[in-house]
């Protein structure tokens, strides 16, 4: 592959522009997965506070 084909495939992006691209992409993807983890946390956070007061409200 040329200069030119590469130029056509990428658009005319330089391979720092590309390589900035794809790590700004897999940090998004990392991003959603801690965002992911972040609610099921807060999630589980939330079932055990309710369940301690209804727990509570029975003693």
């Amino acid at each position: 592959m040329n200069k030119k084909e590469a130029d056509q495939v990428t658009g005319g992006m330089d391979p720092f522009t590309i390589a900035i691209g794809i790590i700004g992409i897999a940090g998004a993807g990392l991003s959603a997965a801690a965002a992911g983890i972040g609610l099921i946390t807060a999630g589980i956070g939330l079932a055990v506070t309710i369940w301690d007061l209804i727990g509570n409200k029975r003693k």
